[in-house]
């Protein structure tokens, strides 16, 4: 079943356990009471996500599973409400300029950031699809003037 590209919008479930025991969890999902199918490790061939979008697994001890969803990510009905949040020098980032957004929602998202220096045209400057959205800008695109 692996590798898939973002282009089949699957959703995959990867869990670890380092304990010495079985271990079971009801990891978050997407999919509302939706099929996943066993990609890697041991465990059930198939689960099914609950109606409230868990899906309860059990890891072996010191193992790793992995499912993925039989079905597409369901699609939002509309478009999220979108924040941008006023750039910040990060340490985290090596002093650089730290460019977020609020995208509000349950939805799976992907945020890509653009930058304009000057006249020139808007440059893509990276894509996050995990909370929080943000992205590190170079030095060449964080110069003053930048929009």
């Amino acid at each position: 079943m692996l590798p898939l590209g973002r282009g089949q919008q699957r959703e995959h479930v990867v869990a670890l356990n380092n304990s010495e025991s079985a271990k079971t969890a009801a990891i978050p999902t997407y999919i509302r009471n939706g099929d996943f199918a066993k990609a890697y490790g041991s465990g059930l061939e198939q689960l099914a996500s609950s109606d409230n979008r868990l899906l309860t697994l059990t890891v072996p001890a010191l193992s790793t599973v992995v499912y993925e969803s039989a079905n597409q990510i369901p699609r939002s009905g509309a478009a999220p409400q979108i924040s941008l949040e006023k750039p910040v020098v990060s340490a985290e980032t090596n002093s650089r300029m730290l460019v977020s957004a609020i995208v509000g929602g349950s939805s799976f998202n992907e945020v890509t950031f653009y930058a304009k220096v000057g006249n020139d045209k808007w440059q893509p400057i990276g894509t996050d699809d995990t909370v929080p959205y943000r992205s590190p800008m170079t030095s060449a695109r964080s110069r003053t003037g930048s929009g």
